[in-house]
């Protein structure tokens, strides 16, 4: 598999519904899970990581990358 180009790492949480949100760090979107969890008391939250995208133009796969410009 050839890395053409890369794409932003993010995670969501997963939990009652569709997830919307991209956390821009795993310990933002681990705070929001708790947070949730704890406004949901018996509900179950995921917190999703990206690990790539995939673009039907022929097929073209972006490796997920740190971004080093986010401080946290």
């Amino acid at each position: 598999m050839e890395n053409v180009n890369v794409c932003r790492k993010f995670w969501m949480v997963l939990g009652g519904g569709n997830p919307v949100f991209h956390h821009e760090s795993e310990q933002s979107a681990m705070k929001e899970a708790e947070r949730l969890a704890r406004q949901n008391r018996g509900s179950t939250f995921t917190v999703l990581e990206a690990v790539g995208t995939v673009t039907a133009s022929d097929v073209m796969w972006r490796e997920a990358v740190e971004d080093p410009e986010i401080p946290f």
